[in-house]
């Protein structure tokens, strides 16, 4: 659904050295959203599929 989305959250970029240089609280926080962006992704390829999937049996009802 979201290529460049889905290659960057596979293939994170090499930035563990800009990581340790912020604090454990901003590092809780970026490790948050890494997580929360998964999971987002994986809802919405969850709902692409859902979606095909009622529009296939809606065209077959036809």
């Amino acid at each position: 659904m979201f290529p460049l989305l889905t290659l960057f959250l596979q293939n994170p970029p090499p930035s563990l050295f800009y990581l340790s240089l912020l604090k454990t609280k901003d590092l809780i926080e970026v490790q948050n959203l890494y997580q929360l962006s998964i999971r987002l992704l994986r809802e919405l390829e969850g709902l692409g599929f859902l979606t095909a999937v009622y529009l296939a049996s809606s065209f077959l009802h036809l």
